[in-house]
């Protein structure tokens, strides 16, 4: 579903810029239209875009290249950024992300912290003109908009702190390990020393 949305949605921007020209009234209906369209169904479409990043993150770049796999990310924050159930991608993201740093299924920590900080730091310029009437003298308009980050501190704040646990953690068990006796069997665990890795609703965005 989420795959469909976003070629959907890549035709719809195609549509706008070819037949109208990247005209304002329309660009403003489009973004209307599909942010009602795509939220007909309330809580559903965050669940599933969090399960297509989870999917995306587990997989990497496998017969992709770099560049291809962060478009497919990028793609998916196109479309989150017009769910109105940003608290629910939320804590489906955190407690998919707990699973990929805890059981080691994450295939790149690189991506994973690539994909924070596109939650992080959203602050993008756009600008474009157009000419009101082509029998008339051009006239042209400008139009900046400044795209804030894209979820609430609270929520990056968690995940950066769960991080920092499995660093903790690393560093813990390999200290461990360098003063273990020889007839000790090597331990291998994931301590979680704070709050970070438990299920709590965030702030929003």
């Amino acid at each position: 579903m989420v795959q469909e949305l976003i070629s959907f949605k890549s035709k719809t921007e195609k549509i706008l810029e070819k037949s109208f020209h990247n005209n304002t009234a329309f660009g403003y209906t489009e973004k209307e239209s599909f942010e009602n369209f795509i939220n007909i169904r309330q809580n559903k479409p965050a669940e599933l875009i969090a399960k297509f990043v989870d999917e995306k993150l587990k997989a990497g770049n496998k017969g992709v290249t770099e560049a291809e796999f962060e478009q497919d990310l990028d793609k998916a924050l196109v479309l989150f950024k017009f769910i109105q159930g940003k608290d629910v991608f939320e804590a489906f993201y955190k407690k998919d992300l707990a699973k990929r740093l805890l059981l080691a299924k994450s295939a790149s920590v690189d991506a994973e912290k690539l994909m924070l900080s596109k939650f992080k730091t959203g602050k993008i310029l756009f600008f474009f003109f157009y000419r009101t009437n082509r029998h008339s003298p051009p006239t042209f308009y400008y139009y900046y908009c400044y795209c804030d980050a894209e979820c609430g501190s609270g929520f990056t704040n968690n995940l950066e702190g769960m991080f920092k646990d499995i660093e903790v953690s690393k560093d813990v068990m390999a200290a461990f390990n360098s003063v273990r006796t020889p007839s000790s069997p090597p331990a291998f665990a994931t301590l979680t020393p704070s709050l970070y890795f438990r299920t709590q609703k965030s702030n929003p965005c």
